[in-house]
C-alpha cells in the first residue's frame, strides 16, 4: 500500500506501469499498445490517406508502349566457311561467333544519342546531353532480349501514350538505317579482306611452282615415270587431306564434346585415309612404279625436298581455289538485301498504366506507418518509465534517510 502511494507521488499508475518493474514479456508490450491504440490507429490512418492522395493526385500515371522485333536476312558467315573444314586456320580465318547485331546497336551509346534528339527529349535545367540520355535510359527506354530466342523488345515510359507510341516508331526507323549501314559496311570489309588473302594465296602458289620448277632443272639427272609421279601425287594428296581432317577435328574439339557424333566421324575419315596410304605403299611393292618411288625417297634429301616441294604446291592450289569461291560468293552476297528486322509485335497507343501500382502502394505505407507508430510508441514509454523508475528510486533513497 505505501509502495503504491510512492508511485502516485511521482506520477505513476500503480496498475499500468506495473510492467516495466515486472519485466517487459510479449504480453506486457501487447498491453502497452493496446493501451495506446487509440494513438496508434489514428496516426496509422492520417499517413494512409496521405498516401492515397498522393497517388490519386500526385503520383505521375506512367504509359508504356512496346515493340517486339527478330533479325531477319541475317548472314551466316559460319556456314559460308564450313568449306573451308581444317584449311581455315591456313587460310587465316577464324570461324566467328554468332553476335546479336541488333543488341549491339540497341545498346550503343550513338543510337540513344540520335533518338534523344529525334523525339526532341526535353532537358532538365543545366542537364548535359549525355545526362539526358542516362536519363532517357533510365526512365524511359527499356531494351529486354529473350534468352529463349533471338526476339529483343523495345519499350518506351511515358506519362503521354501518344508520346511512346511514336518515340517506338521513331526507335525502329533509326535502328532500321543503322541495321542497313552495318551490315553493308561489314559486307565491304569481308571482301575486302578476302581479296588481300587471295592476292597473298596467289603469290604464294606462284612461289611454289616456281621452286618446284626450279628443282626439277635442277636435278633433271634423276628420271621419275610418269606411273611414280602419279602415286608420289596420289601420297601427297591423302598427306594433305588427312593434315585438313586432323585440323578440323581439333576445331571440332572446341565446340563439340568428346565422343560426339561429329568428332567420331572425323576420327573414323582420319582412319579411313591412313588405311588408304598404306594400301597404295604396300600394293606397289614388287611393281615398277613402287621401285621408282621407294628409290626415290630413300635418295637423302632429294626424294623428301620433291616430296615437301609438291605438296606445298598441291595445298596452295587448294587454298587459292577455295578462297577465289568464298571471295565470289562474298561478292555476290554483298548485291543482296542487307540484314534487317522484322517487327512481329508494332507499338501501339496503350490503354493501361504500368506505374503507379496504387493499391500496393498504400497497403505498403499503411502497413510502415503501423509497425512505425508501434515502434515509436514503444519507446516513448521506455523513456518515460526510465524516467519515473529514477525519480521513484530517488524517493526511496529520501524516504530511508528521514526514517534515519
Amino acid at each position: 500500500m505505501k509502495r503504491e502511494e510512492e508511485m502516485s507521488v511521482v506520477g505513476l499508475n500503480p496498475k499500468k506501469d506495473q510492467v516495466m518493474e515486472e519485466g517487459l514479456d510479449p504480453y506486457n508490450l501487447a498491453m502497452i499498445l493496446w493501451g495506446e491504440r487509440k494513438g496508434i490507429l489514428l496516426f496509422s490512418c492520417i499517413v494512409t490517406l496521405m498516401a492515397i492522395l498522393d497517388q490519386v493526385f500526385l503520383a505521375p500515371v506512367i504509359f508504356r508502349s512496346d515493340a517486339l522485333i527478330v533479325s531477319v536476312g541475317a548472314t551466316q558467315t559460319s556456314s559460308k566457311f564450313e568449306g573451308f573444314g581444317g584449311l581455315a586456320h591456313m587460310v587465316g580465318m577464324e570461324l566467328p561467333e554468332q553476335v546479336n547485331t541488333l543488341e549491339l546497336i540497341l545498346k550503343s551509346r550513338s543510337f540513344a544519342l540520335e533518338l534523344a534528339r529525334k523525339i526532341h527529349l526535353p532537358k532538365k535545367w543545366g542537364e548535359s546531353e549525355l545526362a539526358c540520355v542516362r536519363r532517357m535510359k533510365s526512365d524511359h527506354l527499356i531494351i529486354q532480349t529473350s534468352k529463349s530466342g533471338p526476339q529483343i523488345s523495345i519499350a518506351w515510359e511515358d506519362q503521354s501514350p501518344e508520346f511512346s507510341k511514336s518515340a517506338i516508331e521513331v526507335a525502329l526507323k533509326i535502328l532500321e538505317e543503322r541495321m542497313v549501314s552495318y551490315t553493308n559496311r561489314k559486307k565491304r570489309h569481308r571482301v575486302k579482306f578476302l581479296e588481300a588473302r587471295t592476292e597473298e594465296a596467289r603469290r604464294e602458289l606462284i612461289h611454289s611452282e616456281e621452286d618446284l620448277l626450279r628443282y626439277q632443272k635442277k636435278n633433271q639427272g634423276i628420271a621419275i615415270e610418269e606411273q611414280a609421279k602419279s602415286i608420289l601425287n596420289q601420297l601427297n594428296l591423302l598427306k594433305i587431306k588427312r593434315q585438313e581432317k586432323a585440323l578440323e577435328l581439333s576445331s571440332y574439339k572446341e565446340i563439340f564434346s568428346e565422343g560426339s557424333n561429329e568428332t567420331e566421324k572425323l576420327r573414323r575419315n582420319l582412319s579411313s585415309i591412313d588405311l588408304k596410304i598404306k594400301e597404295i605403299i604396300g600394293s606397289e611393292e614388287n611393281s615398277q612404279a613402287g621401285l621408282a618411288t621407294r628409290t626415290l625417297m630413300e635418295i637423302p634429301g632429294l626424294g623428301l625436298e620433291y616430296s615437301r616441294m609438291m605438296r606445298a604446291v598441291i595445298l596452295n592450289q587448294k587454298v587459292f581455289g577455295l578462297l577465289v569461291e568464298q571471295l565470289e560468293m562474298n561478292k555476290i552476297d554483298s548485291l543482296k538485301d542487307s540484314e534487317t528486322f522484322e517487327v512481329l509485335d508494332p507499338p501501339v497507343v496503350p490503354d493501361y498504366r504500368v506505374r503507379p501500382k496504387r493499391t500496393v502502394a498504400v497497403v505498403a505505407v499503411g502497413v510502415t506507418a503501423l509497425l512505425f507508430a508501434s515502434v515509436f510508441t514503444w519507446v516513448l514509454y521506455y523513456i518515460r518509465r526510465r524516467t519515473q523508475v529514477m525519480m521513484l528510486a530517488e524517493v526511496d533513497v529520501e524516504t530511508r534517510e528521514s526514517r534515519v
